[in-house]
């Protein structure tokens, strides 16, 4: 038995609490360089305002409602670093 199979309560506590907060900073970091600009330039920075709360809603229940936290953690993991190479090579 693994780590996270002895531990599963502090595992979804981590996941759906701090690792939901920071991949949704992240994920609001990183939607304006994916996203088009619209008609009035700003389209890019409403839309990942606006969506923010269904992101973070996700980000917290799915922890929470998963029988798989491996495979939770293994994507959380793939989004986090995703974003941080976005945000990384649109300052560059």
């Amino acid at each position: 038995m693994g780590f996270i199979d002895r531990h599963p309560t502090a595992i979804r506590w981590i996941l759906a609490g701090p690792l939901a907060f920071i991949l949704t900073v992240l994920s609001l970091a990183a939607l304006p360089h994916l996203l088009p600009v619209g008609r009035g330039g700003i389209d890019h920075l409403i839309y990942p305002t606006i969506f923010i709360p269904i992101t973070w809603s996700v980000f917290i229940i799915w922890p929470v409602m998963t029988e798989k936290l491996t495979r939770c953690l293994a994507i959380y993991t793939g989004l986090t670093i995703l974003s941080i190479a976005i945000v990384v090579f649109a300052l560059i």
